[in-house]
């Protein structure tokens, strides 16, 4: 791929090469990532995730040691939690939102763990979306006046600490 992107890439252009990969370490193994492989064949950025949901607790700082040259983000969703409506079908579950404090909350502590940048991931599902809306609402536009400030980690620094603590299966 990285040689592909050269050999098609304008005159003086460069691009970048990013990978998506588990938070979580102990998966690395199982699904054959290895970061200082993936570096030397031309990867400039990872782009850490949680999966689905995001989390206010990362392990770029373990990561990043594998390939310590590269670039690491940390990508944060619309949504910390999720539970089953036990409805059959597309999309049926319920999700907390991410309140901007909650996403503030989560960027400070990335980059506390080593990460260059954040990315974001399904922040169109903030909006009304698929059957059974009725249900899964309060839907609202995604906060993006908000974002701004995930970019600056200094000013992150200077803001209140919103912590989270997910339930298992709320429904129960």
């Amino acid at each position: 791929v990285r040689k592909l992107l050269d050999e098609t890439a304008k005159p003086g252009q460069y691009r970048w090469l990013s990978v998506r990969i588990p938070d979580d370490i102990s998966k690395f193994d199982k699904l054959g990532i290895n970061i200082k492989s993936f570096y030397e064949a031309g990867v400039d950025i990872f782009n850490v995730s949680d999966y689905y949901l995001f989390y206010q607790q990362c392990n770029i700082d373990k990561i990043k040691p594998q390939a310590p040259d590269a670039v690491y983000y940390y990508e944060l969703t619309h949504s910390p939690q999720n539970w089953s409506l036990q409805v059959k079908g597309y999309d049926s579950s319920a999700y907390r939102r991410g309140t901007p404090e909650m996403l503030q909350t989560a960027a400070t502590l990335a980059y506390q763990n080593a990460a260059d940048g954040i990315s974001l991931f399904n922040f169109a599902y903030y909006r009304a979306h698929g059957p059974g809306r009725e249900f899964r609402g309060p839907f609202n536009e995604p906060p993006f006046y908000a974002l701004r400030e995930l970019s600056r980690p200094l000013q992150l620094k200077c803001l209140g600490m919103y912590y989270f603590t997910r339930i298992d299966n709320p429904n129960k």
